[in-house]
Order: structure tokens, then sequence, then C-alpha cells
């Protein structure tokens, strides 16, 4: 098996079709959700790949694993894990910086 499509469950009336490919060294991924059909960064597609069935409608769950298997060691996991990691930093800083503006606007009001 090359090829597993899954049927997902997102905001329009039909669910998305999403596919997945494995390929020498990895996989590739497709969806018909508009994020997916614009080539940009589509939760369906990272849900699957993350494991995470919620959204499946096919009957098909029991084959997240094997695109698991793909996914593990490519060049896409090592993204994956990019990504992850510069969120993480993200919602760090955002949380500083939310700290940071709180503070100021304490010492402003003892300043007056």
């Amino acid at each position: 098996m090359d090829r597993i499509e899954f049927l997902v469950k997102g905001s329009a009336s039909e669910p998305y079709q999403v596919v997945f490919i494995k390929i020498v060294g990895g996989l590739t991924a497709h969806c018909t959700c508009q994020a997916g059909l614009k080539g940009s960064y589509c939760k369906h597609r990272i849900g699957i790949l993350e494991g995470n069935a919620v959204g499946i409608v096919s009957a098909n769950k029991e084959h997240i694993s094997i695109v698991a298997q793909w996914f593990k060691g490519s060049k896409l996991e090592k993204i994956m894990a990019l990504i992850k990691s510069k969120e993480s930093e993200i919602e760090s800083l955002a949380s500083e910086l939310e700290k940071l503006r709180k503070d100021f606007a304490q010492k402003m009001r003892k300043a007056a």
C-alpha cells in the first residue's frame, strides 16, 4: 500500500479528502480543504501526521499508524519538529511580553 486516503469532517458540508502517498524517503500529502488547495499549512494533514483521528469519518482510522511509519525519519518530520519548537518559543515569548506589559502598566499608574 503506497497510497492512503482519509475522509475528514471539516467546516464544509462534505468531508475533505486527505491523501498520503508514500515516496522514497517519506511521503506527500494533499487535502481538498481551502488551505490544502492553496498549498498552505493544513490542520487536517497535520492532525493525521500527529496521530489524531478526530474528524476522520472514513472507516480506515487504523491506517494512521501506516502514515506515521512513512512520516517517521522523513524530512517532513524534521521540519514539523522545528515548527513545533518555534511555536513553543512564540508562546513563551508572548507570555513574557504580556507579563512585561502588565508590569509596565502597573508602574505607570504608581508613577502618576
